[in-house]
């Protein structure tokens, strides 16, 4: 009695499978209702009465053979979705003999038909196509052996088919020419001698012929049964326990030729472990004395991810290295530096005094001889401080632009790290995906090799491809997202786009112990060069003020100069000689004098006024910067803090236990306690998870990145 177990487990999952399936139960139950109301009354209409009955009443034992034999049929397709779904290689593996198994199935097939075939009874009586005074007796016979009958019809078609596409052909090939020939629709005496022949081989025409014994009773005119009662019985039974015996053998054949197909498996399997792992001894046979640094050097090679062209742990780019080389390159900042060396060349401008002015200038008169010719000479004096405050605000301009260029340096370092860790992270998971793609390409290797032979169903072989060119794909856009991320940290540094670039490093030693959050804000504040900018911004606002101020003060200038004036007038005078001549000579002045520029009326009112309003303008922005650094660091700490916990909880009580699981599912795959499915789900999870893993690492990366940036470390730049 303890086999009965099993199989009254296999014969609850056929039953609850069906009633969860709630459009097949209507199927089921719609189909010969479309044959009894359409064809039946089609052909009734023709007719009229077929030996005192209706023909839609003749049709009632066909409809309800019907639905019992595709019942059947259904439920045997269970058995070959279990064949490729691996649930059949479970059952085998049940301590219990296989033929139960062959029992279970075919009760079960056997069972669904049954359950159909006595809703659908029910539902023809609530209809008046029963006659409630029948012989229930026979119809219960009739039911259960006509069902028998329909679940080995069902078990053999299953038998030869391997896959459901296969099934579905073959099974349209079956059934309707069962249905057809069986007098369903119509007596088997009124055939053709050929076709009557084919009918009277057919297992199912006795079944819809006890139906008839059943439901329709004894009919004038040759339109009842065909066959005796007993003869339906005996033959029903016959092929019951016929099919039965065919599938036993059938199935004992198959399981013996997988036997041996496992066999060749292993063996192969053994060989190829075998080719392995001999280079590997004969390596250490060459070398005893370096027995132990070999070893070491395995075991750190075992550590490192597998090598790709993105990663380089031995000659590639370090985090360190790529700063000093943006700083060295990139050439927005190099920009800023020039726009600083233009700063510092306005610095020497304002120092220069100005410039002395000459004039020369000269006349002569028109139809007469008098002319002059002078040349003055004019020094501006720039008082009241113009050229001391010209050139504080130039030096205070000079101390903006470097501060500037400063946090230039400060924030492309910090952008620098971060995408570093970006692409770092995404090499990790793109090493990850190639792992798992070879796993996946050796497992369906594997499981290809032994579906060939016939050990595994082939379902198996498509669900492990689709899982494999999943993987590809997941490849191909995890790759596609790190090139995207390598382009754009070759700009951020300066190198060209078709430049090799390869990082070198990990995520290791990203926990420390950090200075006191106050101690870290008082050195941001005191530090950080746009904290720094604002600061001069406001003295350059200052120095401004006082450029105003002295422009609006008294100014001047002195001169000096020299005039020769020939003149003459249009009288005549005696010389020393006693002779007339014309009143004629020359004449020299010396000029000197000073100008001033009176503010009277234009102190710069204006310009004061708006260097003031610019100075609290920067006063502000220096005072919202203070409070932005401390908003910042506090928020990097916090980031820090919550970042650090995440990734110790993924670590400890994610990552591990994962990868734990993972292994258990895998060997009791490969063992046969789990199905392909499950394993492929505790792989997607554990990919999942180790993506997560990588995402905690790179946020603990950018919360030490950002203290960095926030608290303006020595640690950032590091040239």
């Amino acid at each position: 009695m303890a086999h009965w177990r099993p199989v009254y487990a296999v014969l609850e999952r056929e039953v609850v499978r069906m009633f969860r399936q709630r459009t097949r139960l209507v199927s089921a139950m719609v189909r010969p209702l479309i044959w009894l109301f359409v064809i039946g009354a089609g052909f009734g209409a023709v007719l009229q009465q077929t030996g005192g009955v209706s023909y839609q009443q003749f049709l009632v034992p066909g409809v309800l053979g019907m639905t019992m034999l595709f019942g059947a049929m259904l439920a045997a397709l269970t058995m070959v979705y279990d064949k490729e779904s691996g649930v059949m290689r479970m059952l085998i593996m049940a301590p219990f003999p296989h033929y139960w198994i062959v029992v279970a199935k075919m009760l079960a097939a056997a069972l669904a038909a049954l359950l159909q075939a006595l809703l659908l009874v029910i539902l023809l009586g609530l209809l008046g196509y029963l006659d409630w005074h029948m012989r229930f007796g026979l119809l219960a016979v009739a039911l259960l052996a006509t069902s028998a009958a329909c679940a080995g019809i069902g078990m053999l078609v299953a038998a030869f088919t391997r896959t459901l596409d296969n099934f579905a052909a073959i099974m349209n090939f079956v059934i309707f020419p069962v249905f057809f020939l069986s007098g369903s629709l119509y007596p088997v005496s009124h055939l053709p001698t050929a076709l009557k022949a084919v009918a009277l081989v057919n297992p199912y025409t006795y079944g819809v012929d006890l139906l008839k014994h059943a439901v329709l009773g004894v009919l004038p005119s040759g339109m009842g049964a065909d066959f005796a009662t007993s003869t339906d019985i005996a033959v029903l039974a016959g092929f019951t326990a016929a099919a039965l015996l065919i599938f036993f053998w059938l199935r004992k054949r198959q399981l013996k030729k997988n036997h041996q197909n496992a066999q060749r498996v292993v063996t192969v399997a053994v060989i190829l472990l075998a080719i392995m792992i001999v280079p590997r001894v004969n390596v250490s046979a060459q070398t005893p004395s370096n027995a132990n640094t070999t070893k070491t050097q395995s075991t750190e090679t075992d550590r490192q991810p597998p090598a790709s062209r993105y990663l380089d742990q031995t000659n590639g780019l370090t985090a360190n290295a790529a700063v000093a080389y943006g700083l060295s390159h990139n050439g927005e900042l190099e920009a800023a530096r020039k726009e600083v060396d233009a700063a510092r060349a306005m610095v020497k401008q304002a120092r220069l005094r100005a410039n002395p002015k000459l004039d020369v200038d000269g006349t002569r008169q028109i139809n007469g001889k008098d002319n002059t010719l002078g040349a003055s000479a004019m020094l501006p004096l720039e008082l009241g401080g113009r050229r001391a405050a010209r050139i504080t605000v130039a030096e205070r301009e000079v101390e903006v632009r470097e501060q500037e260029v400063a946090n230039r340096e400060r924030l492309l370092a910090a952008e620098v790290r971060a995408k570093f860790g970006e692409g770092l992270a995404q090499a990790l998971k793109l090493s990850i995906t190639d792992e798992l793609v070879e796993a996946n390409q050796q497992s369906f290797n594997l499981i290809a090799a032994r579906v060939v032979e016939g050990a595994t169903p082939p379902l198996e072989q498509n669900m492990a491809l689709v899982e494999l060119n999943r993987l590809r794909s997941i490849r191909e856009t995890a790759e596609g997202k790190l090139e995207v991320l390598m382009f754009e940290l070759r700009n951020l540094i300066g190198v060209k786009p078709e430049e090799p670039l390869h990082l070198r490093g990990d995520f290791s030693n990203l926990i420390d112990q950090l200075a006191p959050v106050a101690d870290a804000t008082e050195r941001a504040l005191h530090e950080r060069p746009d904290v720094q900018a604002f600061r001069a911004a406001e003295n350059l606002a200052v120095a401004r003020i006082e450029q105003a101020r002295a422009e609006g003060r008294l100014d001047g200038s002195v001169g000096v100069g020299y005039e020769r004036m020939n003149s003459s007038f249009p009288v005549f005078g005696v010389n020393d000689n006693g002779q007339l001549r014309p009143v004629q000579d020359v004449f020299h002045f010396f000029k000197f004098g000073i100008s001033l520029d009176l503010p009277v009326r234009n102190r710069n009112q204006g310009a004061i006024e708006a260097a003031v309003a610019g100075s609290a303008a920067a006063a502000q922005r220096r005072e919202f910067a203070e409070l932005t650094v401390r908003r910042e660091v506090a928020a990097a700490y916090a980031q820090y803090d919550r970042a650090v916990r995440a990734e110790e909880i993924f670590r400890v009580g994610v990552r591990d236990p994962a990868r734990a699981n993972l292994d258990v599912v895998r060997q009791t795959y490969e063992l046969g306690s789990k199905t392909l499915i499950d394993y492929i789900g505790e792989q997607r999870r554990f990919i999942e998870l180790e993506n997560d893993f990588i995402d905690a690492e790179l946020a603990v990366y950018n919360a030490r990145v950002e203290i960095s940036r926030a608290t303006a470390s020595p640690e950032l730049i590091k040239r």
